[in-house]
């Protein structure tokens, strides 16, 4: 298929008209309670964050063909959809080669489809449906890496059926199933992720089995495809909505942060010496979604939650960062629009920082807050881009391969995927 843009010359994405636009920079009062950057912990009135106004405006030099660092181009009606057979979930990777960015969508019907995107000015693409299917439940694609290491990435995913299951895809370089494998099955079963459970320099997965006297497992890989079941401890607070990362100076992906109710986070340092903390993060604040990265590049990463304030509906993103004696976090708060579910991290502007990005909400026209990072462990003003209704994922990936990063997300509610290009 070849997506062909709409006009594109002159509508820069700007402040949708029809609201009163209320600014809330970060380190005013906190919508959920919890702690800002300027200590105020009673939370005060919430912040209206359905009606944040856009900060950021597309400067005229980002229709001169010249990636400049620093510059974000979403262009009103440069990007594109389309509906598979019931949209499950998506991921982000290459498909075709080691480089550039394609996307892979599992469906109701069991089926995969490969959407696979060429190197062009515009996003020129087409459609590959594996013959394969997986019919004995919903299929969500969780993890990408090499896990034959054979030099192409391949997925790891979660089947939700009678008896759940970790489905391996190893792929082959051109969009399709290499082979397929069963790595581990239970009666209920949250994840996988990539973990590092040995530093044997092979990928390994993480399984949460909530009915499992040790149910944090490790699926310990050998290098070539094949796992090994390796119980690695039993946490009463294991729960579906967790991330795992590289919080610690030592750079191991091995770290776990557990979101629980009433606005609490559960963090587990692993090393030497285990460490067990608990962060409050507001008693009207409820976790939507997690990440850890490096955001100020000093070599550890900080936990980026996403929060809904139960009573109000509004949003934002707590940024935890590990102080220097290891045993307490600073929290600084960033509102994002109302209806935000899901959040990606990664470098939008091509300026080497990672970028926050949050999606969600019924209005296409405020699907997407964007945050430049300001290569400090912070965040910058707003632009607002719309990607489509009720986003339930949401990537930052090359697709045409200009050096830009540009935005895909997909929404099973509304049974599409959607894309956006950040160049016009």
């Amino acid at each position: 298929m070849q997506l062909r843009p709409h006009s594109i010359a002159l509508f820069l994405i700007t402040a949708a008209p029809g609201c009163d636009w209320i600014d809330w920079l970060p380190g005013e009062p906190s919508t959920s309670g919890g702690d800002t950057t300027d200590g105020d912990t009673d939370g005060g009135e919430p912040a209206p964050t359905c009606d944040l106004v856009d900060t950021i405006v597309a400067p005229q030099s980002c229709l001169n063909d010249v990636v400049d660092p620093g510059e974000l181009c979403f262009v009103v009606g440069s990007g594109g959809s389309f509906s598979p057979a019931g949209v499950v979930s998506s991921i982000a990777l290459p498909l075709e080669g080691p480089t550039g960015g394609d996307l892979l969508v599992s469906q109701e019907d069991g089926g995969v489809r490969a959407e696979l995107f060429a190197v062009a000015p515009w996003l020129q693409g087409s459609s590959l449906l594996w013959p394969q299917t997986f019919p004995d439940g919903a299929m969500s694609l969780r993890a990408v890496g090499d896990f034959n290491e054979d030099g192409i990435l391949d997925v790891a995913a979660h089947i939700d059926g009678p008896t759940d299951t970790i489905q391996l895809l190893l792929l082959d370089g051109a969009g399709n199933l290499l082979a397929g494998s069963v790595a581990y099955t239970g009666a209920e079963l949250f994840g996988p992720s990539i973990y590092d459970a040995d530093g044997d320099g092979h990928l390994d997965l993480l399984v949460v089995a909530p009915g499992e006297l040790e149910n944090v497992i490790a699926l310990r890989g050998d290098g070539t495809g094949q796992f090994t079941v390796s119980p690695q401890f039993g946490w009463s607070g294991a729960v579906e909505r967790h991330v795992v990362g590289a919080i610690q100076a030592d750079g191991a992906v091995n770290d776990l942060a557990w979101a629980g109710p009433d606005g609490e986070l559960s963090i587990h340092l692993i090393g030497p010496g285990d460490t067990m903390l608990d962060e409050q993060l507001g008693p009207d604040a409820e976790v939507l979604d997690l990440a850890i990265a490096d955001l100020d590049g000093d070599g550890d990463g900080e936990i980026v939650a996403l929060l809904t304030d139960t009573i109000h509906g509004t949003s934002e993103v707590a940024v935890l960062e590990l102080d220097a004696s290891g045993e307490s976090f600073t929290d600084t708060r960033y509102p994002v629009r109302c209806g935000a579910v899901t959040l990606a991290i990664g470098d939008l502007d091509a300026d080497g920082i990672p970028d926050l990005a949050t999606a969600g909400g019924a209005s296409e026209s405020k699907s997407v807050s964007i945050r430049p990072g300001d290569g400090q462990g912070g965040f910058g003003g707003l632009l607002t881009v719309g990607l489509g209704k009720d986003l339930d994922t949401l990537h930052i990936v090359d697709l045409n391969s200009d050096g830009l990063a540009d935005l895909a997300g997909s929404s099973r509610s509304e049974g599409s995927v959607n894309f956006s290009p950040n160049r016009p």
